[in-house]
């Protein structure tokens, strides 16, 4: 359900989100498929480890979706036994469903409007994601390899550690 790669993968790719974005972004996700290894040891981490990690031509991509979108994602996501999520959003899976959904906390609401991070993969309808093929993109233009490659040397940069935040974001 949570992992520690893919908490801090989409806790990055909300970082980044937000740096592309022109309005803030409340949670990023990824599938499960396109993070490719486990871990990644502790010292350097170099180029090659995040293209082992993310060996896909998947770019960063913004969809603004409703409350009911979100749902049917959270929901796919319950289906498939969860994905890796960044803060933001969380819910419980109950009988491969999602219940609880939360977004920054709160209950989602059907006709509110909140907007995702995600690789153009699943924002074309990867993964058993049907219901976002027809939702317009913002696509930042930038595969998420290099995304993270950016967010890796703004960590350098600001002399801050790669650190990862282990907060339960699916349970069941």
């Amino acid at each position: 359900l949570n992992s520690s790669m893919g908490n801090w993968f989409c806790d990055a790719l909300l970082v980044m989100s937000n740096k592309y974005s022109d309005k803030p972004v409340d949670f990023a996700l990824q599938n499960y498929g396109g993070l490719r290894i486990p871990s990644i040891s502790k010292g350097i981490v170099t180029k090659r480890h995040i293209f082992e990690l993310m060996p896909f031509d998947n770019k960063l991509v913004v969809l603004e979706i409703d409350g009911k979108t979100v749902q049917m994602m959270a929901d796919n996501m319950a289906d498939h036994g969860g994905a890796p999520v960044s803060l933001g959003l969380s819910f419980t899976i109950e009988e491969d469903k999602a219940i609880d959904v939360m977004v920054n906390g709160k209950p989602i609401k059907s006709n509110s409007t909140y907007r995702v991070g995600l690789p153009d993969y699943v924002a074309n309808g990867g993964d058993d994601s049907w219901f976002l093929k027809e939702i317009p993109q913002f696509d930042t233009g930038v595969y998420i390899r290099e995304v993270m490659i950016e967010y890796l040397m703004d960590l350098k940069a600001a002399g801050k550690p790669i650190t990862v935040d282990k907060t339960k974001r699916i349970t069941s």
